[in-house]
């Protein structure tokens, strides 16, 4: 399994089509925290994930 690091661009396992950025890859609860956009708020928003549920699409440089 790659290893999530800041910066890097990830998805949902079971929802490709949802990217997230990596925000924080320290662990808190078991979770990371991640950005995205928000359509309904029309803004960027923080979403906390378990790991287990993402995959890298795209490493940070």
């Amino acid at each position: 399994m790659n290893e999530i690091k800041i910066g890097d661009i990830v998805c949902l396992k079971f929802d490709e089509n949802k990217r997230f950025l990596v925000e924080s890859d320290i662990l808190i609860d078991g979770k990371i925290r991640v950005l995205y956009f928000n359509d309904v708020l029309g803004r960027i928003t923080s979403a906390d994930i378990e790991p287990q549920y993402l995959s890298v699409v795209q490493k940070s440089i």
